[in-house]
């Protein structure tokens, strides 16, 4: 049996720093979310905040089906 280790070391990485990016998207558009809650109960605008949150979010969505995309053959051959 022989291990590839230098493709094995660089799958871990990008799997570490995908989660991070995700985990991060999901963070900033959570936290934008409770901004423009904040916002919009004091009467100040919260467009800004809610788009922020909204992108981030929708982003985050993407990450996990392209994520799907990639591990499930029939989709994509």
């Amino acid at each position: 049996m022989n291990i590839d280790w230098a493709a094995l070391g660089l799958v871990a990485v990008v799997t570490i720093i995908g989660a991070l990016v995700l985990v991060a998207a999901l963070s900033a558009g959570f936290a934008a979310m409770a901004t423009a809650a904040e916002r919009r109960q004091s009467g100040t605008n919260a467009a800004l905040p809610t788009a922020f949150g909204g992108f981030f979010l929708v982003f985050s969505a993407a990450l996990v089906l392209y994520g799907l995309y990639l591990i499930i053959p029939a989709l994509h051959g």
